[in-house]
């Protein structure tokens, strides 16, 4: 997430000016080089162990920013319970502007992905008032109006005010607000422009969508196959299995049998998968057929 290697250092500027204990100090640094060099195990004994020791305002400095860091890596981890903990101690701890409007960020992203609209909000204006941040402003903005304290035209408004400046994230916001309001072609339309500027292949598959629900599902397999080329892992096997049943329903079996085909080789333990193969192959070359 932002200025996450530049915190690492600010926090560790912060400590050690306190003049903290050698083992606390210690604890600190060697995590913050093992996160740096990526082994998130060993960075979290480290932290862990910069909240073994006890003393006053320097070392409720220290483990803020321990907590903060096991937060984190909670968060990249995905652990969304761990990292709501460790970083509601961060903001305990910590009495840093810059380090709290981070910790304050990276709880609004929790809350928002968790569902608790309100929670984020909250969150993200605490950060807000501690560090002007465009980004996260237009964040909180959009989360309002999904959690209905902004209506559609003031959303459409001032997302389009943004984007008409060259932001292409409240392009992403505004395409999401015409859709709400039923103007598939308008959100297709802002998709594949902002997709031309970003070749974000996610944005293929939200336009894609926009054509399924309006019933152009000829557009929507243009632009899932434009996305093949560009998706990996799941993304693509979804995109595959999507394909695979438009092309069985319409009865083109070979078409099926290739994206069927695809889509197991990117998943090869998939045990739907294996078996939709199987069947495909049985209407493709059917037993008795000559070849």
């Amino acid at each position: 997430m932002r200025r996450f290697r530049y915190l690492c250092v600010l926090c560790l500027v912060l400590c050690l000016a306190c003049g903290c204990g050698n083992d606390q100090k210690d604890a600190l640094a060697q995590g913050i080089e093992a996160l740096d060099e990526g082994r998130l195990d060993d960075a979290k004994v480290c932290f862990q162990g910069a909240l073994s020791t006890r003393g006053g305002q320097r070392y409720r400095r220290m483990s803020g920013a321990a907590y903060r860091y096991l937060g984190v890596i909670a968060y990249q981890e995905e652990d969304f319970e761990n990292a709501e903990r460790y970083l509601v101690q961060a903001a305990e701890y910590s009495d840093d502007k810059a380090v709290l409007a981070d910790t304050y960020a990276y709880l609004g992203e929790i809350y928002a992905r968790t569902g608790r609209e309100d929670e984020a909000i909250r969150a993200w204006s605490k950060s807000l008032d501690k560090q002007k941040d465009d980004v996260l402003s237009m964040k909180r903005m959009f989360l309002q109006w999904k959690a209905g304290q902004m209506t559609d035209r003031e959303a459409e408004n001032e997302l389009a005010a943004k984007f008409t400046r060259g932001d292409l994230l409240a392009g992403r916001f505004l395409a999401q607000v015409y859709e709400k309001e039923g103007d598939e072609e308008q959100a297709v339309k802002l998709y594949l422009e902002i997709f031309e500027k970003e070749k974000d292949p996610k944005l293929l598959l939200l336009a894609a969508a926009c054509y399924g629900r309006s019933g152009d599902t000829e557009k929507q397999m243009e632009l899932y196959e434009e996305a093949e080329e560009l998706l990996e892992g799941e993304d693509l096997v979804k995109v595959l299995i999507d394909e695979t049943a438009y092309y069985e329903a319409r009865l083109e079996f070979e078409q099926a049998l290739e994206k069927a085909e695809k889509a197991l080789k990117a998943a090869p333990e998939n045990e739907d998968l294996q078996k939709e193969v199987i069947f495909l192959r049985t209407r493709v070359n059917p037993p008795g057929k000559q070849n």
